[in-house]
Formats: C-alpha cells, structure tokens, sequence
C-alpha cells in the first residue's frame, strides 16, 4: 500500500518513465533482501554453528570463572594483609561472595530465559529491538512482496518465510536464551557488591541490604557500573 502511494505520487509528480523506475528499484531491492535472507539463512542452517554458538557461552562463562577465583583468592590475601596491619579493605574488589551470587542469580533466571528465548523465536524479534525494527528482520512477508491483499498466497508467504528463517530465528533465540540468563547473573553480582559497599560506608546492615534490594529493583541505577 505504501509503495503503491509513492508510485502514483511519483507517476503525478514526474510522469510514467520516473514511476517506472521507481517500481523498479523498489522491487529490485525487495527481491534483493528475499535473496540475501535466503542466502544468510542457509549459511546459519549447520548443525555446527547452531552447536558451537549454544556451547560457546558456557564455556566463557566456566572460563571467565575459572579467573575469577584466581582474582578473588589473590584478593582475599590482599585484604587480610590489610585488615593485619590496621587498614580498611576496598569493597569494591573481587569477593567469593560475588562469584555466588551471580550463579545464584544465574540459576534463578532460567525459567525467564527460556520463556524470552521462545518468545523471540515466536515472534522473530530479538530482545531489546521494538517492532518496526523487528520488522526490518523479515524479508519473506506478504506485506513486503504486496501480496497481502491475496488471502492464500499471502499465507503460503508468510509460512515459507517463517520456515526460511528458522535457523535465524533458532540463533536469536540462543543469544537471548543467554543474554537474560548472563544479565540476572550480573545483576546479582552488582547487588551483593552494592550491600557491601554501603557496609563499608558505614550504613547499618539493613540499610545496606535495601541498597542491595534496590539494585534488584532498579537495575538501571547501575548500568553505568555493570
């Protein structure tokens, strides 16, 4: 509908030969975007990428540990070597009460992260973009080859896009299944080390515990942070 519009806008405003040009570059450039989704789909499609992208994740996250309890032993000495000779540890370090409470948070987040996982699946529109960008993703649409207005082809369309993307779709749903399971896992980490802070500050135990709690609640107070 909306490039019919622009068509007969043009065809009124610059005659049949420039409203024939516009019809087509704007299909060249449809038929281009439903070949390159064809094309970037099939590449997506081996078993192996689909595998390697879901593994590659944990492996960071056992990794990225591994030197996390070398830092937090290392730290732990720093401090008591500290508190030995009179001094205030920095609360802002790496602690063990840090690296459990972010698999705490971690384990905590999977039921959401598989209900976010398969709604980006369903929907075909990664966490964090909004629908017209959403939209940008999908090539194979009735409403993007003009055939919305034909009830079956339009639905023969949609359904050989949804089946075209799927390996796309599976990958989007991988990374999200992840990313909330990472970001509440982080979450809990900033809380803990937020608590602690406002302990070494001097606040009373509950009150450091509501400044932990408001991390939870607002987790952008510490965006700039994380």
């Amino acid at each position: 509908e909306d490039m019919a519009r622009k068509f007969l806008d043009t065809l009124a405003k610059s005659g049949e030969t420039a409203a024939n040009k516009f019809a087509a570059k704007a299909w060249n450039t449809r038929f281009g975007g439903v070949l390159h989704e064809i094309y970037i789909n099939g590449l997506l499609s081996w078993f192996t990428t689909h595998f390697k992208n879901f593994l590659s994740t944990p492996l960071f996250i056992t990794y990225n540990t591994l030197g996390d309890l070398a830092g937090a032993t290392i730290g732990s000495v720093q401090r008591g070597l500290t508190t030995a000779v009179g001094g205030k540890p920095d609360p802002r370090g790496l602690y063990f009460e840090d690296i459990y409470a972010r698999y705490y948070g971690m384990t905590q987040a999977m039921t959401d992260a598989w209900v976010v996982a398969s709604k980006t699946f369903k929907t075909e529109i990664p966490t964090g973009s909004g629908k017209v960008e959403g939209a940008g993703y999908r090539q194979i649409t009735k409403e993007n080859l003009g055939v919305d207005e034909m009830p079956l082809i339009g639905e023969f369309v949609d359904y050989l896009g949804r089946m075209i993307r799927v390996p796309g779709r599976l990958l989007s749903a991988q990374d999200d299944f992840w990313g909330a399971i990472l970001a509440r896992g982080t979450l809990y980490e900033e809380s803990v080390r937020r608590a602690r802070t406002s302990l070494a500050q001097g606040k009373t135990a509950e009150e450091a515990v509501d400044d932990g709690i408001m991390v939870l609640i607002d987790p952008r107070s510490v965006s700039d942070e994380i």
